[in-house]
């Protein structure tokens, strides 16, 4: 069978482990890939250029050229509008059973399944459902009884009971990385994941969702040997020749014995620098050291806010201030250079609460980069509730976040724009907070003490991109070349596409 995964703007890593278990069980696999250029949600989201290099037209004819048995979409919340789109269109102009999968239809699967476009719902982990539906489709079986399948019958809709987790992360073949590989640069960052779970159920983060799915259905937190996950990069080494190591596990500092054989191990087999994610919790000056020693180029530590108060009752995070600042002197000391994830938006914080999270920001030394981007709402976190018990949403607002209608990370957050006040003190602050690292303590103290901060709204982006560019730079934070590298290859060949041939025939309205 040649099943067609259609996915927008970045590597995923959930796609590559589908597309190896189907590989080994005898299917095709192909990726149709839409770059979003200007559209991606993320960081460059301008409409008027966005439109410009829409690329709908092009995904309908590549996937109707490769004649698919089977077309997969793995869903995000902030892609479920535009898999839509497309899953509509490919139903118009061929007749091809289309599956959603990932973390929105595994959140929201009543509302997933109810369209016309969508056959079957994959609810949580994927690997061995998508393949038994593979497998029976194409032998022409039921798929009554494949667990996690949501799927539709005379007008029902039959929803089989959710599976055990993969308790045994060894036995999943590694990920197919062939089947990005022309559409990002794996050899740039490879991201490897090295556990799945997360000890933690903050109320904004998708665990606390899938750990409600799974309730009773395996242990959640599960790692892979360290023998497994050198053999992987041993490969990817030899094949790829990444310039840098990705670990996008939730705390990749976990567990310390662990880490201490498996960074022996890449020291000596692997050694290039890498980056990952710790937590207050789980990092000292002993893991700190290890990291350091092994080419830690950059953790990500990610307090969210510095109202610890606010970080405990809306976030449910645990750590306190004191570690969170602890976990930055260890970095200072040892000259480990880090990252600091900060939401904006999160409810009663308030403008003295950003005042104080930029003084202790500002008294890091090897602090790179601080990554700003407003608080989501996604379906069936913990936070909505917070949020309907506080007025900030409606039960219509609850409908659009299922919907996927509402904005994103760095775009901005639907509901905190309706207080113009806060949401002007939260663009102030996002302003500031990504320029501070490039500002001499003795200047933000002047920003703060003339209050010139408070107009930073008014700062173009065009503006702000570039000194983050000098930031990187001064940094030595290399995290910007493969995004550039990402854009000018996809520029080139969209304008080649658009200008130097002739276009393709419009399929969508």
């Amino acid at each position: 069978m040649k099943i067609i995964f259609v996915y927008k703007g970045a590597e995923n890593l959930g796609i590559e482990y589908l597309s190896s278990v189907l590989r080994q069980q005898g299917h095709k696999t192909h990726l149709v890939f839409d770059p979003g250029l200007f559209s991606d949600k993320y960081y460059l989201n301008m409409s008027i250029l966005g439109k410009f290099f829409d690329q709908r037209n092009r995904i309908i004819r590549d996937i109707l050229d490769l004649k698919p048995d089977l077309v997969a979409f793995s869903v995000i919340t902030d892609l479920y509008q535009w898999a839509s789109q497309m899953a509509s269109q490919v139903k118009k102009v061929m007749d091809v059973p289309i599956v959603f999968g990932g973390i929105h239809p595994t959140s929201v699967p009543e509302v997933c399944i109810k369209n016309d476009f969508v056959d079957y719902v994959i609810v949580g982990e994927g690997e061995d459902s998508l393949a038994e539906l593979a497998n029976n489709l194409e032998q022409g079986s039921a798929v009554d009884h494949i667990g996690n399948l949501w799927f539709k019958r005379g007008g029902q809709v039959i929803k089989n009971p959710v599976r055990p987790l993969i308790q045994n992360l060894n036995e999943i073949p590694f990920p197919d990385k062939k089947l990005f590989a022309s559409s990002v640069m794996v050899n740039d960052s490879y991201l490897i994941m090295t556990a799945r779970g997360c000890l933690y159920s903050c109320s904004f983060c998708a665990n606390n969702v899938l750990r409600k799915v799974y309730a009773h259905k395996g242990r959640y937190v599960r790692r892979r040997s360290a023998e497994n996950v050198i053999k992987e990069l041993v490969y990817a080494k030899e094949t790829y020749h990444p310039r840098e190591i990705t670990f996008c596990d939730d705390i990749f500092t976990l567990d310390k014995q662990w880490l201490r054989g498996f960074l022996r191990d890449y020291r000596y087999y692997i050694g290039l620098p890498f980056r990952c994610l710790s937590h207050p919790m789980f990092f000292d000056y002993e893991i700190a050291a290890m990291l350091k020693e092994s080419n830690c180029s950059r953790l990500k530590l990610s307090p969210q806010t510095m109202n610890e108060d606010n970080r405990r009752k809306i976030l449910k995070r645990t750590e306190t201030n004191e570690q969170i600042i602890r976990s930055f002197k260890i970095c200072d000391d040892l000259g480990i250079r880090y990252t600091i994830d900060h939401m904006l938006g999160i409810p009663e914080d308030t403008e003295n609460d950003y005042l104080y999270a930029l003084e202790v920001y500002s008294q890091s030394k090897y602090l790179s980069r601080i990554k700003c981007y407003y608080l989501c709402y996604f379906p069936k976190i913990d936070i909505i509730d917070f949020a309907k018990a506080s007025s900030i949403l409606s039960e219509e607002d609850t409908k659009d976040i299922e919907e996927g209608r509402q904005k994103f990370y760095f775009s901005g957050n639907t509901a905190l724009e309706k207080n113009k006040d806060r949401w002007k003190t939260a663009q102030n602050f996002s302003v500031f907070f990504r320029l501070l690292p490039i500002f001499p303590r003795f200047f933000c103290n002047f920003i703060v003490r003339i209050k010139l901060y408070k107009k930073f709204y008014l700062v173009p982006s065009l503006l702000i991109y570039p000194i983050e560019g000098i930031i990187a730079i001064k940094n030595k934070d290399t995290i910007a070349i493969p995004y550039l590298k990402y854009y000018l290859y996809h520029l080139r060949g969209s304008i080649r596409k658009f200008i130097i041939k002739r276009p393709v025939k419009k399929l969508i309205g």
